[in-house]
């Protein structure tokens, strides 16, 4: 059957899925910059909007920016299965025009109510990113899933460490709305790019073709919770979101408090950002080239065990230097854990209903996601360490999951079969 798997191609010899997975890829990572160019500068609009006392725009930012991933958590699985009924190219294209639209509206508002009115919209009617993974997924071999999922996760994170800059830049220059309609510009590019370019077919229509008739409505949601070692990919990628969304908010916190020096802790702090941002986007890619059913959960476990040791020494760390060091090597072991878990819960689902397993895992981890700043503030004003220490047990609970919730029965031979291109 090993024989039957299709090979792995050189530079400038791509088949027609590899070429549509890279264009899927190219298309996250624009909107990804796009998203990353309003995103970190949402505090200062609220204040900028009218809200001028610091606890009150403290709150209000809270809120805005809790809201989208908060409501696209809920959204997710609908979303995800009308993907499998009508595309996900379709879904794919329908998230960015929204994506679009509603980034202009935000630079249109009179006032804080209307901008987090157009966040809560943005988060219902988007989930973009669930449905590009789904589309990625969907476009290749299904033993090569990891590799999309990979790839789709490193596409989101590299763009961390360049859009926050131009976003900056942009601001300073010609205000912070334009920033929103540089954005909803940009996504025209992305929309374009997927409408003109991307085939969805080969594989998907093929796999679909040689499966029974899907499960859908509530049925299809109760047969996929209900599949072995799916809850615990669901825990594994509360938790790995988590970590990873708690650390950000109390970074410059941490380091003002080692005597950074004062000139240069903004500078200081979006290194440290940047550095933990490419070395997860890296170990993203790397994880997911890495992923094979039989190999998933062993990295995904080596992954778990780096981020909780790592968390641990970033809580004893006395440097600036050390926290950089600390920071990016927590990025290469455990940054690609969130792709790896997605990868364990997408490879429990039938490949008819990827869109549903997609969404369902994706609302999970966009819960730990929106949990993240919240408890992590509560935890920071304890003390700034604990929750280095929190973060580390976090990842400890994962790893238990990893190891002993998430293990699986091989799939029947049908179902390989299934997966595999026609001869």
């Amino acid at each position: 059957m090993s024989s039957r798997l299709p090979r792995r191609l050189g530079f400038g010899r791509l088949e027609p899925w590899q070429r549509n997975q890279y264009i899927v890829v190219a298309t996250v990572a624009l909107a990804q910059v796009g998203s990353d160019l309003t995103q970190p500068f949402i505090a200062l609009y609220v204040r900028y909007l009218g809200v001028t006392d610091l606890t009150e725009a403290s709150r209000w930012s809270g809120l805005v920016v809790g809201a989208a991933p908060l409501c696209s958590a809920l959204m997710s699985p609908l979303w995800g299965s009308m993907a499998d009924r009508f595309g996900r190219k379709a879904m794919v294209l329908r998230a960015l025009l929204m994506i679009s639209l509603m980034q202009m509206a935000q630079a249109l508002v009179p006032d804080v109510h209307w901008l987090l009115a157009a966040r809560i919209v943005l988060g219902m009617f988007a989930g973009f990113s669930t449905m590009a993974m789904a589309l990625a997924v969907s476009l290749g071999p299904r033993e090569r899933m990891g590799q999309a999922i990979g790839m789709v996760q490193a596409a989101q994170l590299f763009p961390t460490a360049i859009g926050p800059t131009i976003g900056g830049l942009l601001s300073d220059t010609f205000g912070l709305r334009t920033n929103f309609f540089v954005t909803g510009l940009m996504l025209i590019i992305p929309i374009s790019v997927m409408y003109f370019l991307v085939r969805e077919g080969d594989y998907a229509e093929r796999v679909e073709r040689t499966s029974t008739r899907p499960v859908r409505g509530r049925a299809a949601w109760r047969s996929q919770l209900a599949v072995p070692g799916f809850a615990a990919a669901l825990g594994i990628l509360f938790v790995a979101r988590f970590a990873d969304r708690a650390l950000p908010p109390i970074l410059p916190l941490f380091l003002s408090e080692l005597d950074t020096p004062r000139a240069q802790l903004a500078t200081i702090t979006g290194l440290v950002v940047s550095a933990g941002a490419v070395a997860a986007a890296c170990s993203a890619t790397l994880y997911g080239r890495r992923s094979r059913p039989e190999n998933n959960r062993r990295l995904l476990i080596i992954a778990l065990s780096g981020g909780a040791l790592f968390s641990l020494l970033l809580g004893i760390a006395t440097s600036w230097q050390q926290v950089l060091v600390l920071r990016f090597v927590l990025g290469l072991l455990a940054g690609g854990s969130l792709s790896l878990g997605y990868t364990l819960g997408a490879r429990l689902g039938p490949p008819e209903r990827s869109g549903l397993t997609l969404g369902i895992l994706a609302s999970c981890a966009q819960l730990g996601s929106a949990s993240a700043p919240l408890l992590g503030g509560v935890l920071g004003g304890i003390g700034l360490h604990v929750v280095f220490l929190v973060n580390a047990a976090a990842y400890l609970v994962a790893l238990a999951l990893a190891a002993f919730g998430a293990r699986t029965p091989r799939p029947p031979a049908t179902q390989e079969l299934a997966s595999e291109p026609e001869a």
